[in-house]
């Protein structure tokens, strides 16, 4: 595969790659061959492009390093453009927006130029993760068929269905519990309140959608182009780009999911957890299935869930609250019985 050199010169190179020294250990060459002029020095490997202007030498690891640069500028101002507190409204679909744009205009290059860089190892990537023990299983599952198949399936859906359960009633816990809590503000406000109000959001709370317009943008559009951009980069670029570079798997898949898990940062640790178990999930589906496309569909599914159906589900619990505990103190109001209920657990 032809690749580029930089600062402007276009230069094909006809089977030049650099291949991983097997006398060095894997974490060492990795260090080599991000380090640009260092690897240049170290181990002699160059090319000469002739131009216009005079002859250039330039290391062949340049396109490597640029590569490696190109993923840190498409990840970096994704950990900066989110949703904070005290975000008024349109500056809230404006960041949305932003977001999306530079999933689109940052990670889709990005993964493009690994392509074109690493693309050829993406087979053996797959390859090698088919010596792994319970990646072998999965595939020997999925060519048999039968009980087998349907064992693995069922074992997924389990753990989805588990998993989607445990989040629902712990949305309506939160929400119940912080329907009462507007509720008590109401019976101490200056001003009387009679209506359900969206309390100001938090750190971990302001990613998730306020109004049906976010709904829209944050939860479903948003969610397609994450799943689609970020399973591309997380589970097929960088691996591949790494592997290219360190020869290793291990070092490739477990850097790859420790990135996709620092980038749910804004989410706290709880989020951290949670991108790292579904990044192990995705990961297990792309080595088994050979398709990236499953991942993907599943990724943006989930999103969907937790940013729409969850939000939505939230949203009616807290006013369901707000609404038992008025009606309750305005009974109460007219019996001249001044007991208060105690609030739901949190």
């Amino acid at each position: 595969m032809d690749i580029c050199t930089y600062w402007g010169i276009l230069c094909p190179l006809k089977d030049k790659r650099v291949r991983r020294p097997h006398s060095l250990p894997s974490g060492a060459s990795f260090l080599l061959f991000t380090s640009g002029g260092y690897v240049h020095a170290r181990l002699g490997e160059t090319c000469a492009t002739r131009t216009g202007i005079g002859s250039v030498v330039v290391p062949e690891s340049a396109p490597f390093v640029l590569a490696y640069l190109l993923v840190a500028v498409s990840i970096i101002p994704m950990m900066w453009v989110r949703l904070r507190p005290g975000m008024s409204p349109a500056r809230r679909q404006v960041t949305i927006v932003a977001g999306i744009a530079l999933r689109v205009v940052g990670f889709l290059p990005s993964f493009l130029v690994i392509l074109w860089l690493a693309g050829d190892q993406i087979e053996p990537m797959l390859a090698m993760a088919g010596d792994w023990p319970f990646v072998a299983w999965g595939r020997q599952a999925l060519a048999a068929g039968g009980w087998p198949l349907a064992a693995l399936i069922v074992a997924g859906l389990v753990l989805a269905a588990a998993r989607a359960v445990l989040l629902w009633r712990r949305t309506v816990r939160k929400s119940e519990h912080l329907g009462f809590v507007v509720w008590h503000y109401t019976r101490s406000a200056t001003t009387p309140i009679t209506e359900f109000f969206r309390p100001p959001e938090t750190a971990r709370t302001a990613h998730l959608p306020r109004s049906v317009a976010e709904l829209f943008t944050r939860g479903v559009l948003g969610s397609v182009v994450v799943g689609i951009t970020e399973e591309l980069m997380f589970r097929v670029g960088i691996p591949g780009l790494l592997l290219q570079t360190s020869g290793n798997l291990w070092v490739s898949v477990i850097f790859s999911l420790a990135v996709f898990a620092v980038l749910h940062s804004y989410q706290g640790w709880g989020g951290i957890a949670n991108a790292s178990m579904l990044g192990v999930a995705f990961t297990y589906l792309y080595f088994v299935t050979g398709d990236i496309v499953l991942p993907m569909v599943l990724h943006a599914l989930n999103n969907v869930y937790v940013l729409v159906v969850l939000s939505v589900v939230g949203w009616r619990s807290s006013r369901r609250e707000f609404d038992q505990r008025m009606r309750a103190a305005a009974v109460r109001a007219d019996v001249g019985a001044p007991a208060v209920p105690s609030p739901p657990a949190s």
